[in-house]
């Protein structure tokens, strides 16, 4: 099957590209300072790339606070 785009915008998909116009599929071949645009259903987004993560990795999150000791 192929990929209904306009029905991928809607549910939340986009299409990324580079600064070079080409479709982003491995983040792999970014670098933090790279240009990107999202196309999305209603119009794009341009942004600077501040931190790429191998596939299956998760971003870094705040600490969370400690659970308090029970009594």
């Amino acid at each position: 099957h192929l990929f209904d785009a306009e029905k991928g915008f809607l549910g939340g998909y986009a299409i990324v590209t580079d600064a070079g116009l080409h479709v982003v599929t491995d983040a792999a071949v970014l670098a933090p300072g790279a240009q990107i645009e999202a196309r999305v259903a209603r119009g794009s987004v341009r942004a600077t790339v501040t931190e790429v993560l191998a596939a299956g990795t998760k971003p870094a999150s705040k600490p969370q606070k400690k659970a308090k000791p029970r009594k």
